[in-house]
């Protein structure tokens, strides 16, 4: 159930499968909503998309979304925006902002579907740019500053596949957790230990040549230890 302006994370997995052997053309995820009774109260009920009632649907897009942490690690008020060289299939949201010292926001990069073996993606390519503000600047964003003389620092994205997971503790003790992985060059996670309820963890991989690839060892371990009481 959704309160007007209200909104919801969901996540959509899919298990790994033969991409030249299988059809997935008719994979697709359908999104359904309707309205309900002003009286009613905040439960959903199946019924409301199995009877005559008013059903609105709509295909949800084949895109492939990614998170890439910004973090300004400065001790200055910095402005920054992301620039891509194809607008058409890639999109940033946030796509520019502001960071405070220490200050960090988590950016979505979304790609659409493309056809991998015909399409020239060499020159796919996402760059970070940011600059400093004045100290006396307010903290709003002005594109200006990345168009005239002052001084802009800019960084072509890795790329990453990342992807999230979320750590529960279900015991009655708090608990201490760890990451440990076999592959530390090629595989990242983030944060990489804690003491937690639960906690989104961010998993990351840089692209690499899956067919002479050694990926045998790529393997990602949590341990976790009850803490003593005190």
């Amino acid at each position: 159930m959704l309160d007007p302006k209200e909104a919801v994370l969901m996540a959509v997995s899919c298990d790994a499968f033969d991409f030249a052997s299988e059809n997935f053309s008719k994979n697709c995820i359908t999104g359904e909503w309707t309205n309900t009774l002003e009286s009613a109260a905040k439960q959903f009920r199946c019924e409301w998309f199995q009877g005559d009632d008013i059903v609105r649907s709509k295909n949800l897009q084949h895109k492939h979304t990614y998170h890439i942490k910004i973090n300004n690690s400065s001790a200055r008020l910095i402005g920054w925006a992301i620039k891509n060289t194809i607008a058409v299939r890639l999109g940033v949201d946030p796509p520019c902002g502001m960071l405070d010292p220490k200050e960090a926001v988590l950016m979505a990069v979304s790609c659409d579907a493309f056809d991998f073996a015909s399409e020239n993606f060499s020159k796919n390519c996402i760059t970070g740019e940011w600059t400093n503000t004045l100290e006396s600047a307010a903290k709003q964003f002005r594109c200006e500053w990345f168009q005239g003389d002052d001084i802009v620092r800019s960084k072509n994205l890795q790329h990453k596949h990342t992807y999230h997971i979320k750590i529960n503790n279900s015991s009655a003790r708090l608990i201490g957790w760890a990451i440990k992985t076999m592959n530390a060059v090629r595989l990242g996670v983030d944060p990489p230990c804690g003491v937690l309820e639960a906690v989104l963890m961010a998993v990351s991989c840089d692209a690499f040549d899956f067919a002479s690839a050694n990926t045998s060892n790529d393997r990602i371990t949590v341990e976790w230890t009850k803490t003593p009481k005190n």
